[in-house]
């Protein structure tokens, strides 16, 4: 996940640089979620920032077209963003902390072994996905 910002490259340069300056932007936030805020790992551990709201949605892809058009920020998964990221049409916002990591978890009966079908689901996924996920870009050498 990365904070985004889009429009023209005065908004851009606009954006938030630190955490204190993410809350004082406004931000568009997944109503799924239940509360308004950004969770980063920063150098004294976990931070929640609560900007203002813009827009409320349960949709990434509703987020990132908001974000494209300048309205705000948004706090996206790489794999929404990455076109729009490397069509310059969102810039990552280098705030000096992390977002914390993210999971795709496939639900089971507990206490009994996945059946056949969900472990064939899971390696034709890893498969697919890649390591490092193809979203992802590749650390420069």
């Amino acid at each position: 996940m990365a904070p985004l910002s889009g429009g023209d490259r005065t908004a851009i340069a606009a954006a938030a640089r630190s955490l204190l300056d993410a809350a004082e932007r406004v931000g568009f936030f997944y109503t799924n979620r239940g509360v308004a805020d950004w969770q980063f790992l920063g150098a004294e551990g976990k931070v929640s920032v609560r900007a203002q709201v813009a827009l409320r949605v349960n949709n990434g892809d509703v987020m990132r077209d908001a974000a494209i058009a300048g309205l705000g920020i948004a706090l996206l998964p790489t794999w929404i963003a990455s076109v729009a990221i490397d069509a310059g049409r969102l810039a990552v916002i280098e705030i000096g902390a992390q977002t914390e990591d993210e999971f795709i978890y496939l639900a089971h009966p507990e206490g009994r072994r996945p059946s056949a079908k969900l472990r064939a689901l899971a390696g034709s996924l890893r498969q697919s996905f890649g390591d490092p996920p193809y979203w992802e870009k590749a650390a420069p050498p």
